[in-house]
């Protein structure tokens, strides 16, 4: 395996695309796209008037719900192999932290995929007002804890980690499993 801890470093955030922190911002990049849709349509399901007027953008949602439920591999990846590494170097708070978001989106996922699922089963008002409610909360809540992850915790984490470590997280990534892509493999055999 290369090693994974070996940057390169034009800049801070320039690592190697094989690298974990790389992984998971390509990740965040995917799913932040995701969460712009999931507010545009969001809004869109809040100001109609029945759901003949959402068109398409119905199994665009189930689409959307769907995706973020498939994105528990990437907390439980940040959960196992990056967080407990960071707290054995001290840095108790900000998994912690991570930790309790990540529960509370899980639940709100959870809610907008059930409520997506059988959208005809109530009325408009009563699919309407929770979808375009929790929608709005996942959109806002994840696109900030993304911010945190990528500004905050990744940088903390890459000071913190050895080369070393960051091999076997990747290690343990890659038994874990990925969303929504597949990453290539490191390019060379560790000597």
């Amino acid at each position: 395996m290369a090693n994974c801890g070996a940057l390169r470093r034009a800049d801070e955030g320039d690592l190697d695309s094989t690298h974990p922190v790389s992984i998971l911002m390509r990740e965040h990049e995917i799913i932040l796209g995701n969460l712009q849709e999931l507010r545009q349509i969001a809004a869109q399901v809040k100001s109609a008037r029945g759901f003949e007027e959402l068109g398409g953008q119905l199994e665009r949602l189930k689409a959307i719900a769907r995706l973020l439920l498939d994105t528990e591999s990437h907390h439980k990846r940040e959960e196992e192999a990056i967080f407990p590494r960071m707290e054995q170097h001290g840095m108790m708070g900000p998994p912690q932290v991570m930790r309790m978001e990540h529960e509370e989106l899980r639940a709100r996922k959870r809610t907008l995929a059930g409520l997506v699922e059988q959208p005809g089963s109530t009325g408009f008002a009563e699919f309407a007002v929770p979808v375009s409610e929790v929608g709005d909360y996942i959109a806002s809540a994840l696109t900030d804890h993304i911010f945190k992850e990528d500004n905050i915790l990744y940088p903390m984490a890459l000071e913190a980690l050895e080369p070393e470590e960051w091999d076997k997280v990747r290690e343990e990534f890659d038994q874990i499993g990925y969303c929504p892509f597949t990453p290539g493999k490191t390019s060379s055999p560790q000597a």
